[in-house]
């Protein structure tokens, strides 16, 4: 290899194999006019390298493959000849070329290849026949136990409506009952029990303070104060302190004081009593309630039965119950306050 120095140039050198390589490039059959060459590998000096010994001849047509894709021109694997060569080729509009050529006989399926091809796709197809059997195996289940809940779930809810049904129903028939045999309000005029002078201020106390009245059984005077007070109307199973009775006669309501010693003879007195509070007792017309309400009481009591309205008190021997409902109508929404 020489060199040639040039004074304004840089230092030029020649390849003993440049000259017969251009002459080569010069014979060699050009390709198509829509196919291309590039070549992979260059030298540093930027000048392609010529083909290998013994293949001069042979180093593009012998043994290459390539494809034709649907985007035109493609990239194809490198000749058999000559390893740096890569071929392309554009495929017109109106051309369909096939998927693949092959030109080597190394590329050729051979029988072997073929059946184990098939093999292989009737084992997939069978593979994929039993993946969507077991995808829809899966379905029906899931389906199946969706509607056993969906089931479930509506005779829950079925019966806990049959049950609410059931229980409204009856209390309807209950309420019913006891509204039939319900007394009917008639006013009443005149006097019913005796008077008891006011003890004074209305005032809300504390419930851990035990008030003090000039009389016994109270009418009147100082009460407890929400939640202590009023009861409840129709209370009848509960003891209730002065208190909380006497903010209910504040509101207008009655209230029955009994004090009996245990036996059967109070028993029945105490039965015949809730019975007419809760059953019997007229519903008054102002609020439509029942403003009555009774307990167990003894401090002053001279007598059974004591009925107590605000500043008036009746004692009984006994349950008189054309005593107490005339008291009841004369004494009912008579409080200070007018209240339900």
């Amino acid at each position: 290899m020489g060199s040639i120095q040039h004074p304004r140039r840089r230092i030029q050198r020649r390849d003993p194999g440049d000259h017969f390589h251009r002459q080569r490039q010069q014979r060699l059959p050009r390709p198509a006019p829509e196919c291309g060459f590039r070549k992979r590998h260059q030298r540093a000096d930027h000048r392609s390298r010529g083909p290998e010994p013994g293949q001069r001849d042979s180093w593009l047509t012998s043994g290459a493959s390539f494809s034709v894709g649907r985007a035109g021109c493609r990239l194809v694997r490198a000749t058999r000849a000559h390893p740096r060569v890569v071929a392309r080729v554009r495929r017109e509009p109106s051309q369909t070329a096939p998927a693949r050529f092959v030109s080597s006989r190394e590329d050729m399926p051979t029988a072997r290849s073929v059946s184990s091809r098939e093999d292989m796709s009737k084992t997939q197809r069978e593979l994929k026949a039993l993946r969507q059997s077991q995808r829809e195996e899966a379905l029906r289940r899931q389906q199946a136990k969706d509607r056993r809940s969906l089931m479930i779930i509506a005779g829950s809810i079925l019966a806990a409506g049959l049950l609410i049904a059931g229980v409204a129903i009856y209390l309807h028939n209950q309420e019913t009952k006891g509204s039939a045999n319900r007394l009917t309000f008639q006013a009443v005029t005149g006097v019913a029990g005796t008077q008891i002078p006011d003890e004074g201020p209305r005032n809300h106390i504390d419930p851990s303070i035990t008030p003090t009245y000039k009389f016994y059984p109270p009418t009147s005077g100082q009460h407890y104060g929400t939640p202590d007070g009023p009861a409840p109307w129709q209370t009848t199973d509960q003891t209730l302190r002065e208190g909380t009775f006497v903010h209910n006669m504040e509101h207008g309501g009655v209230v029955i004081l009994y004090n009996c010693p245990s036996g059967a003879a109070c028993d029945t007195l105490k039965s015949q009593l809730s019975n007419y509070v809760n059953n019997l007792a007229p519903v008054e017309p102002q609020f439509g309630e029942v403003k009555m309400l009774m307990t167990p009481y003894s401090k002053g009591m001279t007598k059974k039965v004591a009925l107590v309205a605000w500043n008036w008190i009746e004692f009984l021997d006994g349950y008189d119950q054309a005593e107490i409902t005339r008291f009841y109508e004369i004494h009912v929404d008579k409080g200070p306050e007018q209240i339900g």
